[in-house]
């Protein structure tokens, strides 16, 4: 296969928050910010909340978790030899050590 030709494809798992919680309207704008970054660069991007993560997770070429640390550590589980980019969604809330970037980071152009 021509590498060149190839997408790459994209998994991008969040937690399924609640309407009612209050960051609920944040989280959805800043994983639509990250999807538009990630489909101008044309990746390829499957959603999935962190819930129902797929069992397949190695056949994509970079998976994101988009949270904190904790759907970075479920995430990372679920991983073997596929690389993983955790992105902090809520840094006026969490401290997220293990997260290696925040959105306005991420979506910066």
């Amino acid at each position: 296969m021509d590498m060149s030709k190839h997408t790459q494809k994209v998994a991008l798992i969040y937690a399924n928050l609640n309407p009612s919680d209050g960051r609920y309207a944040i989280q959805k704008e800043r994983i639509s910010l990250i999807d538009h970054q990630l489909k101008s660069w044309h990746f390829e991007v499957k959603h999935y909340l962190r819930d129902a993560i797929p069992e397949d997770l190695d056949s994509f070429d970079c998976v994101i978790a988009a949270g904190g640390d904790g759907t970075t550590l479920e995430v990372a589980s679920y991983l073997r030899n596929t690389p993983i980019l955790p992105i902090r969604l809520f840094p006026e809330s969490s401290v997220g050590f293990l997260c290696s970037v925040d959105t306005d980071i991420f979506v910066r152009k």
